[in-house]
């Protein structure tokens, strides 16, 4: 009896800390947790075209996505509004446009919200940065924040969900500009 008892417990504790290890290994190193089996990050991939779908304007004109690059590369950053890690990431770009390091035009939000929570998001955090709308959700399971950096020929040349990191503005002119 002793010795099954000694080993359910050795047996039970070493999976235990383990998974208790790896957990703290994740914490100490800030790695991010697995993502979810629906993610789609998998279409925004550094080097691959930005996919193509339709986007609503705040006049309630549908554009296709591809034609936000017509005028340079951009900064998308998909966006919802009731995510305290996206307002503080969209706040983050605002104040790089507010600096003049980033015109207004060249971050443009994407977000599966309604035109009015757009527009209401947008006043109450002081956005000077056009939210496009998502009609055809093609971002719907995207984890958010996600900033994706889009040379002008359209094609990713940076992308991330980090809220918190450091922007280096050249780097971000040098993509924007292939």
């Amino acid at each position: 009896m002793r010795k099954l008892t000694r080993f359910v417990l050795y047996g039970t504790s070493l999976p235990l800390l383990t998974v208790a290890g790896v957990a703290l290994g994740r914490w100490v190193t800030h790695e991010p947790a697995p993502h979810p089996v629906d993610f789609t990050e998998t279409d925004l991939i550094v080097g691959k075209d930005f996919p193509d779908t339709p986007l609503v304007e705040a006049s309630g004109d549908t554009i296709a996505s591809g034609a936000l690059f017509s005028g340079g590369g951009r900064v998308i950053l998909l966006i919802d509004p009731s995510c305290p890690a996206c307002t503080e990431a969209t706040k983050r770009w605002q104040r790089l446009i507010d600096a003049g390091t980033l015109g207004a035009d060249v971050v443009i939000g994407i977000s599966d919200e309604e035109p009015e929570a757009i527009q209401a998001y947008r006043s109450k955090a002081g956005l000077s940065f056009a939210i496009h709308r998502d009609v055809a959700n093609r971002f719907r399971n995207t984890f958010r924040p996600y900033e994706v950096v889009v040379g002008s020929s359209g094609v990713i040349r940076s992308a991330g969900g980090d809220a918190k990191a450091r922007i280096d503005s050249k780097r971000v002119h040098r993509a924007l500009e292939q």
